[in-house]
């Protein structure tokens, strides 16, 4: 449900005035929060300054892109009241934050936060779901807009669909940072190894790419550093490896690249909100909720009897069929045909095959 202390103007157009500062709370990882960034860009045609209250690197990657004025740390102990037990009174330090705003839009599963919000200020307060019910097949970016639809906070629905992104219109694209030929970037990390394809077939595309006078370089974060130390292991392991620490380090990487590789991950969106070409790897997690935005991103995914089970089955299967019948010459034709502009394809040949593109939004 949706949850709302409404005083802004009901009718959302072009010629309303806009209303002052906006808080924005997200408890998201980096790809919840990327999948919201097209509905936050709508949300400035209503407001002036937009701040955002999120994990710290997060909120910096969102400043950095031009989204926000501000980032917030949710970090801070100034915000622990706000998610904790349910507390008569913020802190003094807290109280003094929400003042500053004449609206607050929280994402987030449970309505508690929204809760004490409301009893805490008489800002007004929206309580935005940042995500379907597992077993709705929306895409979430479609899901967030819609319910900003429904509090009239934006305009249409018809601005967006999943494989719509205004960034490459606000983002400076750099010289290629690679020594050679055109840079190409592979993640084989994300926020589960469920996820992840396996990464002798990531090493395989990447040796195919170099031989084609690429320069292909691995991306590694902080969660990703099991992944760094098996490429390092490898015997005369020669490829360029990025171990990043600073999400909006990653935004100047991934815009100096002329294409991109990846598992179901945070990195994977942050390229397809990006504009840059490349391919996302799908296993058990569903495209039509959590396709990346953008028309650059070809996904590719084997169906089979079980996919897609990560967001209802909490154990691994052993098989993994699903990424273990993704061959690297289906990525890298996937990567061809994404760089001739053609339509996603892909798909095993005795196995039926996901091709997302269009229609997300259903």
């Amino acid at each position: 449900m949706l949850s709302e202390n409404r005083s802004l103007s009901s009718n959302c157009n072009a010629s309303t005035p806009k209303s002052g500062h906006l808080l924005i709370i997200h408890q998201g990882a980096i790809g919840d929060v990327v999948l919201a960034f097209p509905a936050i860009e709508k949300l400035h045609a209503r407001y002036h300054t937009i701040d955002i209250l999120c994990q710290y690197q997060i909120g910096k990657l969102a400043q950095s892109v031009g989204l926000v004025q501000s980032a917030l740390p949710l970090e801070s102990c100034t915000y622990a009241t706000l998610f904790g037990d349910a507390s008569p009174t913020p802190c003094h330090d807290l109280k003094t934050v929400l003042a500053k705003y004449q609206a607050i839009i929280i994402f987030s599963i449970s309505n508690r936060p929204a809760v004490s919000l409301k009893h805490w200020t008489n800002t007004s307060v929206y309580h935005i779901l940042s995500r379907p019910e597992a077993s709705q097949r929306i895409h979430v970016a479609t899901f967030i807009v819609k319910q900003l639809e429904k509090l009239e906070l934006i305009d249409s629905l018809a601005y967006l669909s999943c494989n719509e992104s205004s960034a490459t219109n606000r983002i400076n694209h750099p010289e290629n940072l690679s020594d050679g030929g055109p840079l190409l970037l592979i993640h084989p990390g994300s926020g589960s190894r469920r996820k992840n394809w396996a990464l002798n077939r990531f090493l395989d595309v990447a040796y195919h790419f170099r031989d084609q006078g690429w320069q292909p370089a691995f991306i590694l974060g902080p969660a990703d550093q099991m992944l760094l130390q098996r490429l390092e292991a490898i015997p005369a392991f020669t490829l360029k490896t990025y171990n990043l620490q600073k999400l909006a380090d990653l935004v100047t990487l991934l815009s100096s690249a002329k294409g991109y590789i990846g598992n179901d991950s945070g990195v994977t969106h942050l390229a397809g909100y990006l504009g840059i070409p490349g391919v996302a790897v799908f296993g058990p997690s569903d495209p039509r909720r959590w396709k990346p935005l953008g028309t650059s991103i070809s996904v590719i995914q084997n169906l089979n009897e079980c996919t897609p089970c990560f967001e209802v089955l909490s154990n691994e299967c052993k098989q993994r069929p699903c990424l273990s019948r993704i061959t690297v010459d289906q990525v890298i034709k996937a990567y061809a045909n994404v760089r001739n502009h053609s339509a996603p394809v892909l798909g095993h040949a005795d196995v039926k095959a996901a091709a997302i593109q269009a229609g997300c939004a259903a």
